[in-house]
């Protein structure tokens, strides 16, 4: 028998301690027997870890092939859901057609027919009435944006520009203002 403290040889088959290291000695066959069960102990339980390592080894290789199956198709799904959201917020409405040139000039004319007409129907002389601190050149800045315009509408209304001064413009009188 073999002392497992100490290392040493002990002849005595009986023996019940070493007689170097004083530690408990136990004999060679229930040495090997608990060698032997805790050896099995050990084997039982890598075989489990190796079967439950396989075990998660395959889970693993069926999950990885579902998440790379479905990821082509969320990959497509996302991106056409981004497309249809583009095109419905994104899109333009199509611009009118433009016009044929002969519309065009239908619409010219028009117009110019319509300027004439107006033209036809605005008043050749407008009636004003004198407010208080008007003068000819207040008045001919107001109706033809020249004050020295005011001049002709005093001549136009029969008011002697030779003689003329603001006492000839009262607060209240009318005077007519002729376009040209």
């Amino acid at each position: 028998m073999i002392c497992l403290k100490c290392k040493q040889n002990i002849l005595d088959p009986n023996a019940i301690e070493c007689p170097h290291c004083g530690d408990k000695i136990i004999p060679l066959a229930e040495q090997e027997r608990a060698w032997s069960e805790k050896y099995r102990e050990v084997l039982r339980q890598r075989i489990a870890l190796e079967g439950r390592a396989a075990e998660l080894n395959n889970l693993n290789q069926s999950l990885t092939a579902k998440v790379q199956n479905a990821k082509p198709r969320f990959i497509i799904w996302t991106t056409l859901l981004g497309l249809i959201i583009l095109y419905l917020f994104c899109r333009k409405t199509t611009p009118p057609p433009i016009a044929p040139p002969t519309a065009l000039l239908d619409s010219l004319t028009y117009f110019k027919m319509r300027n004439q007409i107006l033209e036809t129907q605005k008043p050749k002389s407008v009636k004003y009435v004198i407010r208080p601190k008007d003068n000819d050149e207040v008045i001919g800045a107001l109706f033809y944006n020249d004050p020295k315009a005011g001049i002709q509408i005093i001549k136009d209304n029969g008011i002697d520009t030779s003689t003329y001064s603001l006492r000839h413009l009262k607060t209240g009188d009318t005077i007519n203002i002729t376009f040209r």
